[in-house]
């Protein structure tokens, strides 16, 4: 009788233990479907609560001075690497494919408004991106361990506005047709993320010490690369891919 209601007791737990189970992964599952629905929602806020505690932005109480100097050094102007302005309604003359609809809707975290294929087919045909959707929100993210009066201890981010992130996205749907990038590259690309790389130097180093040798690796870190590459160099990049001039 007591065996029996032994067994009755390991049965009971490893059904309850189930049931547990199944109550996470479900709870998971509709969390998960939560942020598919609404990204700001129940999962965004656990994670932010999860952060370090809200705090006024950097730039409100930098000092003006210490500010300028920082934004002008992580945004350097450097004479001779900028575009040559063109002319207002000056066209392209190469050809240009139109922008449908899954394309616009592919693009846009939410449906974008009537009409954005037609506003952005003339931004493509005219070869401009409106100096109105370039401005945004300017926020600095502070390094750990950085003296903070220098430039290299803030992060920068520059949030725009919807419109902008939506012809950008198309741009760079549209450029990534046309150049086409090495195998060992793996930053700027779909599909590939730090851990790809990682995992790719991981597995060159096991196979050379497997056969008795030594690997030697050297990294480079190009200090504000993204904000201070002239772009005279892009444009010598696109050339050489033969990417389309409204592009």
């Amino acid at each position: 009788m007591e065996e029996e209601l032994y067994q009755t007791y390991r049965a009971d737990c490893l059904a309850l233990q189930v049931a547990i189970a199944k109550a996470k992964q479900g709870a998971w599952e509709e969390w998960l479907q939560t942020l598919e629905e609404d990204p700001w929602g129940r999962p965004y806020r656990a994670v932010r609560k999860k952060l370090r505690p809200w705090a006024p932005p950097i730039t409100t109480t930098m000092e003006p001075q210490l500010a300028e100097e920082v934004v002008g050094a992580l945004f350097p102007h450097r004479v001779g690497s900028a575009l040559p302005a063109e002319e207002e309604g000056e066209a392209v003359n190469d050809e240009v494919e139109p922008v449908s609809e899954q394309e616009v809707t592919g693009s846009a975290s939410r449906r974008p408004p009537p009409g954005w294929t037609v506003c952005l087919v003339g931004c493509l045909k005219k070869g401009r991106f409106p100096s109105s959707w370039k401005e945004g929100r300017l926020v600095l993210l502070k390094k750990d361990d950085r003296p903070p009066d220098q430039a290299s201890a803030y992060r920068p981010i520059v949030l725009l506005g919807e419109p902008s992130k939506l012809f950008e996205r198309v741009l760079v749907a549209r450029l990534a047709e046309h150049i086409h990038l090495c195998d060992a590259q793996f930053g700027f690309r779909c599909g590939r993320s730090t851990i790809d790389a990682v995992s790719r130097l991981k597995g060159l180093a096991e196979e050379v010490v497997a056969q008795g040798g030594v690997l030697v690796a050297v990294s480079l870190d190009i200090s504000n690369a993204f904000n201070t590459l002239p772009w005279t160099a892009v444009m010598e990049a696109l050339q050489h891919f033969r990417v389309p001039g409204h592009l």
